[in-house]
């Protein structure tokens, strides 16, 4: 996180999920899943929950009022090192097979 946690209820698996999503958008880069991956994220990240000012919490059936660039952020971030955590474990992987 490279903000401090915004709201109480933003717990560990709402990180876990982000992380996820990001490890299998490295593993379908250069693909049309991975491009739709990405999008999904931009969209439910970006458009539908920043830009309406609401955080939704799937597993709770919960909607909340109030977002903020830094919960943003935060949350994109996510995406980005489960993407690079990923593209790591790939490339030693690859490189174990090498050898």
């Amino acid at each position: 996180m490279l903000f401090v946690k915004q709201y109480n209820e933003y717990d560990y698996f709402y990180s876990l999920t982000h992380y996820t999503h990001g490890a299998l958008i490295c593993v379908f880069d250069n693909t049309i899943i991975g491009t739709v991956l990405t999008v999904c994220a931009f969209v439910y990240q970006v458009i539908l929950q920043y830009m309406c000012d609401i955080r939704i919490y799937i597993p709770r059936k919960e909607i909340k009022r109030g977002h903020n660039t830094k919960h943003l952020v935060n949350k994109l971030a996510e995406y980005v090192a489960g993407f690079f955590i990923m593209k790591f474990i790939l490339f030693v992987g690859t490189r174990k097979q090498i050898s």
